[in-house]
């Protein structure tokens, strides 16, 4: 291959030059057939459906005539059953910016490439440029992420925008790379920008048809309509030809790595906002959505909406597919009636589109979302994800297991499911405006290894009408057996992917099952390796019937392609097989043995708080499932660790018999001591080495977490105001960490990170757009889940976050209202935290008096209340201390609780009771010895210091310095009484001697130490 001198990789004009040359050696191709616009009188539906059949890519149709391009040595079919007007005999003719040498204005593909690395070069830490694939000729489609951590998968909505699927469309690649260069140019300097680029991933692909383009062709450089050629009810019905072209195939490859809630796809030929359906009449059951989406772009550009058919009919597009195969909104704009509109007018279109596309991207926040994970093992999943009462799925994405589900507001019920687990159903999940709902779901493994139809990959009910009355879909055919299913039309098909390769076992591997009420009808079954073959026949069936790999000679697969057998009527209800599910593979006759849970047993002298804690000796219980058919015997397991910090015993442990599908634990533990110089809340590695009878062997590893800190203390507040937080913990005296989001940049805290401690104090101070994001949510509903506390403080957090699962179902408030007036706060009688509290705010410089009402919802207490409205501004979860987590939060900022005024009127007693009543246990320090007096005849004297469960002694420490501390000292007297002798015989005569006092209650809580008195040789002889 030909290299540019100053380079190792071939540079993108040697890329170009390069197939040139091969047609020069091989032998120049023949050349291409043009394109020519014409015009076709059609009188029906049925008449515009001809002539697309014909050849005929349809650019528009209005009052009976129906425009579009055609190749030259099709125009003869097309003139055999209509009158043709030839509008243009070359569509090259209507693009004058093919006769400039760089094409004026316009991008050429080697200028595009240059402006997207340039843009990806000047913009390093907000987007990054990506090599989809090549075209035809040899070259790149080029995709430009723009995102606040372009290297990092992050739970955050993402939209892509496609230019130039036409060739000829030249205006449309301008309008996506137009926003490319806005977002990326204005990041920082407008807020809004800033904000979308930092919660949102923008995928812009602005050259999806660089051949057409360079070409000055509506089609690729294999002459094929590349918006005619995605997998989901195409045009001429034919699987081969399903994303047959290198330019789809890319497309699809980069959304199966995406979750694209919402897309755009830019045309030109026409001014419409065009939402699906494009190939049926029949509205999605996301139509009132789209249609008001749809309003929302047109009402910054006026060019009017329509649904795709109703418009006309197309078959096989990017926006039909989307949605179709993965759930995706996607719709078709096409912003001029020009394909190449006059280069004065580009930057006009633009600028139009800009400001709806920026409206669009802040809208794909609204919806549902979250993370689907294995409840055992914490691996994400890639699960189905239904909203029941709409029922068009969304999928999970790997490698998060992240899902985002556009949807309007409302309240709705979740479905999540998966091959192999137990599905989750989810009920009243409400989405309110401009918000998105978190919704995380943990699987739990099923006894049956089978799986099913994972993914639609294509699919083509055969339509003989033209319009496709009989509304079932393609994901039907997902899943166990539901009762729901997928008519595939009279010789129509569907490929559904399995999601990993599955085996041949013994006896058959796959069942076909038929729905329906209208008998046994037949299909032919293929499979495959790959999307698009090659297919392989397993033979042909009626209803429901199974199969054998071995029958077509192979050992694995992966996809499967089903057909119908071109017998009966193409006209009646689910006229064709009525496909419901595929099952997939058999629980094999041996066993397969996975870990369920881990129990630790530290009975005393251990603290029996089922977990590793330093000094500790212990015993684990391990559960395992056996996911195969057959039985596991004579079980026997031996753990093992490296960690420097543990001690395993090396005798093995049996196991009863574990009968497939069952579950069993080991008799006796496996018994591990914990150094007590072991760190608190660092992961242990373990290794489980388990045998069974017939010379089966596993090893499973995993972890443990060995003890936990006291506290993270979250400090999200970017106004500087957290201080007397701070003040208020080092009063409290245990050990907490600080992780400040704002300094570090590190806004997402790893889960990990959140287990290490027994609970989480968060500052968020009044910042409208809460440091706790979607994915921090995620995590601390996960760290709750697993028995966590948390105290959140946040003014305005409710302006955002108010109704979601996490504020509803985690913080348990029922009902909000924000910006509430009033700074003078009661406590509630016998509250744990606000019993005869009684403070008045007052808010430090960056704090904005504007406390949220926050009503607490069944098992939830209110804390604190405005004192002249009786509104609750703090609440905790759950009135009893028997919940598996607690959860306290501050409507009013805890930073504007004062540090002055007696006990408990102070963020220190505040701060020091939500602690206690979090963690369990008394952690309340009693008061310092106040009051303290050094008499001449060496008596000691002071007032008694208060605390919650009573004082039980006091500590006199002594030094010869004025300033000294107590740190590491002992105590020279401890007393029960406020008052102490001097003892005769101690002391030096020469020496003057200083004193501060303690307080210490039943449970060893120390007070901080009184002033130092002293000064005055008091020596006694």
């Amino acid at each position: 291959m030909l290299r540019c001198a100053a380079l190792d990789d071939p540079c993108e004009v040697c890329k170009m030059i390069v197939p040139v040359l091969l047609l020069l050696l091989l032998g120049a191709a023949p050349a291409a057939a043009r394109e020519m616009l014409v015009e076709v009188r059609v009188p029906t539906r049925e008449d515009v459906a001809a002539a697309a059949r014909m050849g005929l890519s349809l650019d528009d149709v209005k009052s009976g005539v129906a425009r579009g391009i055609i190749h030259e040595r099709r125009l003869s079919d097309l003139r055999g059953r209509f009158d043709v007007a030839i509008i243009a005999a070359d569509v090259r003719d209507l693009l004058p910016s093919l006769k400039e040498p760089d094409r004026g204005e316009y991008h050429s593909y080697a200028e595009l490439t240059t402006d997207l690395q340039l843009l990806a070069s000047t913009h390093p830490s907000i987007c990054r440029l990506h090599n989809l694939g090549s075209s035809v000729q040899g070259r790149t489609i080029w995709g430009l992420e723009i995102t606040d951590n372009a290297d990092t998968d992050e739970l955050e909505p993402e939209v892509r925008l496609i230019g130039a699927h036409h060739g000829n469309e030249t205006i449309s690649v301008e309008v996506p790379l137009g926003i490319a260069h806005y977002l990326l140019e204005n990041y920082g300097g407008i807020p809004q920008v800033t904000a979308l680029v930092d919660e949102r991933e923008i995928w812009i692909i602005p050259m999806m048809n660089p051949d057409g383009v360079e070409n000055g062709t509506r089609d690729n450089a294999a002459g094929v309509d590349l918006n005619r050629n995605y997998g989901y009810m195409r045009e001429d019905g034919s699987l081969p030809g399903s994303y047959s072209q290198p330019e789809t195939r890319a497309i699809r490859s980069n959304a199966l790595l995406h979750n694209f809630g919402l897309s755009l796809s830019y045309h030109s030929g026409a001014e419409y906002i065009n939402y699906l359906w494009n190939y049926t009449p029949v509205v999605t059951p996301d139509n009132a959505y789209i249609v008001a989406l749809s309003q929302a772009y047109d009402s910054f550009v006026g060019y009017g909406i329509t649904e795709g058919y109703d418009w006309y009919q197309t078959k096989g597009d990017c926006n039909d597919w989307s949605y179709g195969t993965y759930g995706g909104m996607d719709w078709t704009i096409e912003v001029s009636a020009d394909y190449e509109p006059p280069q004065s007018q580009i930057d006009g279109i633009v600028n139009a589109n800009r400001a709806a596309v920026i409206d669009f991207i802040q809208r794909a926040i609204q919806g549902i979302g979250g993370v689907v994970t294995d409840a055992t093992s914490g691996d994400p999943l890639p699960a189905m994800v239904n909203i029941v009462s709409i029922d068009w799925p969304v999928f999970a994405q790997l490698p998060l297991g992240d899902y985002h589900r556009p949807l309007p507001a409302g309240t709705y019920t979740v479905q999540i499911s998966h091959p192999g687990y137990q599905t989750v159903t989810i009920s009243g999940v409400t989405v309110t405006a401009g918000q998105r709902a978190v919704v995380n779901a943990t699987l739990e493994a099923s006894s049956d290894a089978r799986i099913s139809g994972r993914r639609v990959v294509s699919a083509n009910s055969t339509d003989y009408n033209g319009n496709y009355p009989y509304p079932t879909h393609g994901h039907d055919a997902l899943g166990p057996p539901d009762g729901q299913w997928f008519s595939l039309g009279k010789n129509g098909w569907i490929v559904l992917d399995a999601g990993a390769a599955f085996v041949d076992g013994p006896g058959d591997d796959i069942v076909v099952n038929e729905a329906g009420s209208d008998g046994n009808e037949g299909y032919t079954l293929y499979v495959g390796p790959a999307f698009n073959g090659p297919w392989t026949s397993l033979g042909s069936g009626s209803g429901t019937d199974s199969f054998d790999l071995a029958a077509g000679s192979l050992t694995d697969a992966r996809y499967l392609y089903v057909r119908d057998d071109d017998i009966g009527s193409a006209t009646t209800a689910n006229p064709g097989f009525d496909l419901d599910a595929l099952g997939i593979g058999q629980p094999p006759d041996e066993p397969h043995l996975v870990l369920v849970s881990v129990t630790v047993s530290d009975p005393s002298p251990g603290d029996g708080d089922g977990r590793l804690d330093p000094g500790e000796t212990a015993d684990l219980f391990v559960t395992l499932r056996n996911l195969w058919a057959g039985e596991a015997s004579e079980v026997s397991g031996t753990l093992a660790s490296s960690d420097p910090d543990l001690s395993v015993s090396g005798a093995p442990s049996t196991f009863p018999d574990i009968p497939g599908g069952d579950t069993a634990a080991n008799a006796a533990g496996f018994q591990v001591v914990v150094s007590s110089d072991a760190p608190l809340g660092h992961s242990a590695s373990f290794d489980l080495a388990l045998t069974a009878q017939g010379g089966y062997s596993w090893t499973i590893p995993f972890t443990l977490q060995v003890g936990q800190r006291d506290m993270l203390f979250v400090d999200a507040d970017d106004e500087n105001t957290e201080g007397r937080i701070v003040t208020a913990l080092d009063a409290w005296g245990g050990v907490y960490h600080r992780w400040n989001t704002y300094e570090s940049g590190l806004g997402v805290i790893p889960i990990d990170t959140l287990r290490a401690y027994r609970m989480v104090l968060w500052a968020a101070g009044d910042q409208n757009t809460s440091s706790v994001t979607d994915q921090n949510r995620v995590n601390l509903a996960a760290y709750l889940d697993q028995g966590g506390r948390l105290l959140l403080t946040a003014e305005n957090y409710l302006s955002t976050y108010s109704g979601d699962p996490f504020t509803a179902d985690y913080l348990h408030i029922a009902s909000s209202s924000t910006g509430i007036s009033g700074t003078a706060l009661a406590g509630t009688p016998d509250d744990p935290v606000g019993d005869d509290v009684a403070v008045t705010l007052s808010y430090p410089s960056g704090l904005s008096e504007s406390p949220d009402r926050a009503n607490p919802a069944g098992d939830a207490a209110a804390m604190f209340s405005m004192q002249s409205t009786g509104y609750p501004v703090a609440i905790r979860y759950p009135i009893a201390t028997t919940r598996s987590y607690r959860t306290m939060f501050f409507g009013a900022a805890l930073e504007a609780f004062p540090t002055s005024g007696a006990a408990p009127n102070n963020i220190q007693t505040v701060v020091a009771r939500c602690i206690e009543w979090l963690v369990g246990g008394d952690v309340i320090a009693p008061t310092t010895p106040a009051n303290v007096v050094l008499l001449a005849d060496g008596m000691l004297t002071w007032s008694p210091a208060t605390d919650n469960v009573g004082v039980d002694h006091y500590a006199i420490y002594r030094e010869a310095s004025a300033s000294f501390d107590i740190d590491g000292l002992t105590p020279f007297v401890t007393t029960t009484s406020t008052t102490a002798s001097v003892p005769e015989g101690i002391g030096d005569p020469s020496v003057n001697y200083y004193f501060r006092i303690t307080a210490t209650d039943a449970v060893g809580n120390e007070s901080a130490p009184s002033a130092t008195v002293g000064a005055f040789d008091y020596g006694l002889q």
